[in-house]
Formats: C-alpha cells, sequence, structure tokens
C-alpha cells in the first residue's frame, strides 16, 4: 500500500502565513516515508506587475526554508507556481531545480496516474480547470493547487461501451489559513491542510492543519 502526499501553497515568507517551521514538524510527522508530490507556490516573492505581496523574509531565505523541508521529503514530481514564475520570467532561473530537479508534471506512483498542475483561475466551479484537463490527458488522478481551497470529487469517465474508469480531482489546499491580506481586505479564513492519496482504495483523504499544529482529519 503506497500513500502519496500531495501538498503545495506553503507561501513561505509571507506575513501572517502558517510559519515554515509548522510546515517542518508536519513534514516530519505525516510526509516522510511518503512519495510527494508538490503544486507550487512553496514560496512566496515580492513585487511583480504591480502586486505588492508583504514578505516577512526575502527570496533567498524563503527558498532555502523550502528546501529545508524538502530535504525531508520524498518528492516524485513537482510544477512551479505563478510566484515561482515570477522569478523565471525576471531571472530565467527555477529556484528549486539545484535541489528537486527539473519539473515533473506526470508521475506513475503504485500504478496509478497522477498529473499535477499549479492551476490559474478563481472561478466558483473549483474542478472547471480539471475538466478541461482531461480532455488532453490521461490520468487516474489530476490534481491542482492555486486557489487554496481543500477539496475532492469523484468522477467516472468513459471508455467505450459500458466502460467506465474512476478519476479523482484535488484541490490540495495550503498553508495560508488567514494571512494580513486577507485579513484586510474582508476575507474569511481558508481551510489549510493537504490530500493524502491512497494508491491501493484509491480514495483520497483531506487533512486540515491549524495553527497550534493540530491535525485532523476533513
Amino acid at each position: 500500500m503506497v500513500k502519496v502526499i500531495l501538498t503545495g501553497d506553503w507561501h513561505i515568507g509571507l506575513e501572517g502565513a502558517l510559519d515554515s517551521d509548522l510546515i517542518y514538524d508536519v513534514a516530519g510527522s505525516y510526509w516522510a516515508g511518503k512519495p510527494v508530490l508538490l503544486m507550487g507556490d512553496l514560496i512566496d516573492m515580492g513585487l511583480d506587475r504591480g502586486m505588492n505581496f508583504s514578505n516577512k523574509t526575502h527570496p533567498g531565505a524563503q527558498v532555502m526554508e523550502a528546501e529545508r523541508i524538502c530535504e525531508l521529503l520524498d518528492v516524485k514530481g513537482y510544477v512551479l507556481g505563478n510566484h515561482e514564475r515570477r522569478v523565471f520570467r525576471t531571472a530565467g532561473l527555477n529556484p528549486y531545480e539545484l535541489f528537486l530537479g527539473k519539473e515533473k508534471d506526470f508521475v506513475t506512483i503504485d500504478y496509478v496516474n497522477f498529473f499535477i498542475y499549479h492551476g490559474r483561475g478563481n472561478a466558483i466551479d473549483i474542478f472547471s480547470e480539471h475538466r478541461k484537463m482531461m480532455l488532453f490527458m490521461d490520468a487516474d488522478v489530476y490534481s491542482m493547487g492555486h486557489n487554496h481551497q481543500l477539496a475532492k470529487r469523484e468522477v467516472l469517465r468513459g471508455n467505450g461501451l459500458c466502460d467506465f474508469s474512476r478519476i479523482t480531482l484535488l484541490r490540495t489546499g495550503s498553508f495560508v489559513d488567514w494571512p494580513d491580506y486577507a485579513h484586510r481586505g474582508g476575507f474569511a479564513p481558508a481551510m489549510s491542510g493537504w490530500v493524502e492519496y491512497d494508491t491501493v482504495k484509491l480514495k483520497a483523504q483531506l487533512y486540515r492543519v491549524f495553527r497550534n499544529g493540530t491535525v485532523k482529519k476533513v
């Protein structure tokens, strides 16, 4: 039996986000020893195209914290998020390549095919991007981050007459429950956490994490 961890949107360095030491503790207690897939936006970064984000640590320190956490993990695949893409656009650098290698968005683990993608939109239908990807990619699990939602949905896909396969759609949450910008803007707190996928039962389990380090199944 293999349980795969799907996580991302840590936003290390963002003022008001969950502390990176908490992510480190979660990684050591719940993720270590399991294959891990990362959805991007592990770091937060600063200015880009007029967008101002409140960072408590500079980009270099953020990358070092991400590396410290990833040293505990067996990372099988990862993608860059929109925050890391700012680094790539500005400097032509992938901030994780030295310690994680190149991006890999399609991974097979225990005969289950995972397609991972950071995501782009913030539509009301949080699985609309997944359905688009299903038209172009053949996978068992389609996983995305970006919108900080923690959610799962199972759908059936027809492979011919009376032949259907069960597909799992995931949004992998974040470690940003109520950062300063959301507080000031009057947005409600989000549910922080991650997803664990069982490759034998073909089922996803959502986990919620609180600021005091408490973890609960959702």
